[in-house]
């Protein structure tokens, strides 16, 4: 999104984003026009472009608003808990609660999607920083209220990636295929195995 959309009315600019959802999810971004979605926004192809100039960064402003949403509601949650423990129990839920919503609405178009590689690795860029800073932040959290053992700094670095990344490949796979979808009812289950792990003590 360019610095001057900032500066656009932003009632229109929900309403452009909330119009293009909706007929991205009922038509698959492909078969959606620019001129389908100034129509449902009643504004003309030109009054469209004043904001975005290809449906290509409408459908990145989506996800890129959607992904804040969750960001914000995540974040309050990890601050909300009193525990290390609880953090991270709250961060996989909060990172989980809408990956079948979101599947789902987003059927009719996310194998386009992962038609491009490149593509998805920018959108999740912002993702992939806020995802390694709240595991950081947890994992500190926890070492200095002593719930968590004393680490060195590649250990740290470990730990966190690998909970990013498998973490990351959970969610994929639920969102790909319905299979997979048993797992969220374990969220607890599965945060407290990579909290605490699953040997006896």
């Amino acid at each position: 999104m360019s610095v001057s959309q900032v500066e656009r009315d932003p009632v229109i600019m929900a309403e452009i984003l909330n119009e293009g959802r909706e007929l991205f999810k009922r038509y698959g971004f492909k078969k959606t026009t620019m001129e389908d979605i100034a129509k449902m926004v009643g504004k003309s192809k030109s009054a469209l472009y004043y904001y975005f100039k290809t449906k290509e960064e409408i459908f990145e402003a989506i996800i890129m608003h959607d992904m804040k949403l969750q960001h914000q509601k995540v974040a309050a949650a990890v601050k909300e808990s009193i525990t290390a423990r609880d953090k991270f129990r709250s961060f996989v839920k909060g990172m989980f609660a809408n990956v079948k919503e979101k599947a789902e609405d987003y059927s009719v178009y996310r194998a386009e999607l992962f038609e491009s590689a490149k593509r998805i690795l920018e959108l999740t860029e912002e993702k992939d920083r806020f995802v390694e800073h709240q595991l950081k932040d947890i994992l500190l959290f926890g070492i200095s209220n002593g719930e968590v053992k004393q680490l060195q700094s590649m250990e740290m670095e470990t730990w966190v990636n690998m909970i990013h990344w498998g973490l990351k490949q959970v969610g994929m796979k639920i969102f790909m295929n319905n299979q997979n979808d048993y797992i969220l009812d374990h969220l607890d289950f599965l945060a407290d195995s990579l909290f605490d792990g699953i040997s006896i003590r």
